[in-house]
């Protein structure tokens, strides 16, 4: 699965991104408001496997947040296409 790209938040989604990037998924967009706590499952994830993960301090539940999520994750991946997304929005 490499090249693999999943976005994930935080709370259950860093359960789902560790074990997603045990399978093989390489690239993660983890965005959440709590900083600190994204660093924690980036790591996590990074012990897993994953080679590439990009941390977005962003709230989501705005259109403007959403927007902006999505323009730095493409910007940073060079793609606007994502093999998976995971939101518990």
């Amino acid at each position: 699965m490499y090249g693999k790209s999943p976005v994930r938040s935080s709370g259950i989604g860093s359960v789902t991104a560790a074990h997603m990037a045990s399978i093989g998924y390489k690239k993660f967009a983890l965005v959440a408001r709590r900083e600190e706590e994204l660093q924690t499952v980036a790591d996590m994830c990074k012990e897993k496997g994953a080679e590439d993960v990009l941390v977005l301090p962003v709230d989501l539940s705005t259109v403007e947040g959403s927007k902006e999520a999505v323009s730095k994750a493409a910007e940073h991946f060079g793609s606007t296409c994502y093999d998976c997304l995971y939101s518990n929005n």
